[in-house]
């Protein structure tokens, strides 16, 4: 008989049956199933998880597998079809679609990059907008919020 020590992150089926089927004693650690409060979750909602046990019934595990794949799939799908849509934007000229669908004003698109963002943050007063090419300083403009230089015409 053969002594193993696994971590398995199936539920207790599974590793019975990987038990019978290659015939050998399997000791599971404490590691197997750790505890749910070591859970890591961006946003734990247990209010919601509470609400949907309690207004739901369990689903099978072959039911729950099986939709698992499917959603994984058609999610797969989606992706690529978005990654396409993008990639046919850039391809026929449209990847600034604010300025394709007249989003952006013609004195919008006359700014810099750094006057469009120190505009859309509202700074106020003076300072320096400090260009970088790599690890070096290619240029340092002064700006003014009061007077917004056009730099494309």
């Amino acid at each position: 008989m053969v002594l193993l020590t696994a971590h398995i992150w199936q539920p207790w089926p599974s590793a019975v049956r990987f038990c019978l089927q290659f015939g050998s004693l399997l000791y599971i650690t404490k590691q197997a199933f750790p505890s749910n409060k070591h859970r890591m979750a961006l946003f734990e909602m247990k209010w919601l998880r509470r609400w949907v046990r309690r207004n739901t019934n369990p689903i099978p595990e072959h039911r729950a597998e099986l939709w698992k794949r499917r959603l994984s799939i058609g999610y797969a799908v989606l992706a690529w079809q978005a990654f396409g849509l993008v990639c046919y934007m850039v391809y026929t000229g449209r990847n600034d679609w604010a300025k394709y669908y007249g989003y952006k004003t013609e004195e919008e698109l006359a700014l810099s990059p750094a006057q469009q963002f120190a505009k859309h943050l509202k700074v106020e007063g003076t300072g320096k907008i400090i260009r970088f090419s790599g690890l070096h300083k290619v240029e340092e403009v002064p700006f003014d919020a009061s007077e917004v230089e056009r730099v494309r015409e």
